[in-house]
């Protein structure tokens, strides 16, 4: 969701010093007029892997087991994606089981490149089996 204000209600808020006057005029965005980041038009689709993933890894690999984390979503065990921006969560579903084989394949030839390796079929069920899925729509720039 993007808001749109003007510089006049940026001022009666409060916000009248003439940079971020400029800025919101010269960027038309408040998040950058007011804490120099703006939002971007995507949203992000956040991948970790679940147990059942690190068991498949520990089964090719065996002289190098890797373990599941604890917690999903701990400190860099996941993979962010940039996707198109979808208005709901009905909306990311339909689109999420359209698209869903590319990040799948592009998750286990992360772990094995050999593809034979790889479960077969992959479904979106078992996606969803080996994966923790984040789905955000706030997503800003701070570059």
């Amino acid at each position: 969701m993007i808001i749109s204000l003007s510089a006049e209600i940026l001022t009666s808020i409060g916000y009248n010093d003439p940079l971020y006057i400029f800025t919101f005029k010269a960027f038309g965005n408040y998040q950058q007029a007011l804490f120099g980041m703006k939002s971007i038009n995507r949203n992000a689709l956040i991948l970790e892997p679940k147990k059942p993933l690190y068991e498949w890894v520990n089964y090719i690999y065996q002289g190098e087991p890797v373990e599941c984390p604890e917690k999903p979503f701990s400190h860099d065990h996941a993979t962010v994606y940039l996707i198109p921006e979808q208005q709901n969560q009905e909306e990311y579903e339909q689109w999420m089981k359209k698209n869903f084989q590319t990040f799948f394949r592009n998750e286990l030839f992360d772990w094995c490149t050999d593809k034979t390796e790889w479960p077969s079929p992959l479904t979106y069920k078992l996606f969803q089996e080996w994966f923790h899925i984040s789905y955000q729509t706030m997503i800003f720039d701070t570059v």
